[in-house]
């Protein structure tokens, strides 16, 4: 008397084995984006602050002396980045 496949306790045991590990595999999978999606977003946020502050620093002062040509530079360093064209 052979039992079915599918009413085995080896099969059942193994089908959970194998449910367990796929959860477990989606959960550290979404813990992972999750994560580096926020530590993305820090950093973005960070750089964008860093070039504000920089780009505050130096344009009144080189407005001020009538220096377009540093103005110029200045502006095209920010521009030049691409996290800040998306942000």
């Amino acid at each position: 008397m052979d039992i079915p496949w599918h009413r085995s306790l080896r099969w059942k045991l193994r089908a959970f084995g194998a449910g367990t590990s796929l959860v477990a595999l989606l959960a550290a999978l979404v813990a992972d984006v999750v994560f580096d999606y926020a530590a993305y977003r820090v950093d973005l946020r960070q750089e964008v602050a860093t070039d504000a502050a920089l780009t505050a620093h130096l344009l009144p002062t080189s407005l001020r002396f009538s220096d377009r040509t540093f103005a110029d530079q200045t502006l095209e360093f920010v521009c030049r980045r691409p996290a800040e064209r998306v942000a």
